[in-house]
């Protein structure tokens, strides 16, 4: 989730919709929410650092494919 980089300006935390949109988006995380935004803080700089020009594609070519999933799941 880009948007772990986001935070409050008086906490440096992010904002209590971070939780609620990671669940509405299926993330599977426990009821820690710290714990959830450090892990997908840690994914977004680990995914923006990468070297390896293909990690971008390999995420957007599986994104398709599980929309394309869900579209076939919701047709049958």
């Amino acid at each position: 989730m880009l948007s772990a980089l986001v935070v409050t300006k008086e906490t440096g935390l992010p904002g209590e919709g971070f939780a609620k949109l990671a669940k509405h988006l299926g993330i599977q995380a426990s009821d820690d929410e710290m714990a959830l935004w450090d892990t997908q803080l840690a994914r977004v700089v680990e995914f923006w650092t990468d070297d390896d020009p293909t990690v971008a594609l390999d995420a957007a070519l599986e994104r398709v494919t599980r929309e394309l999933a869900s579209i076939r799941a919701a047709l049958h």
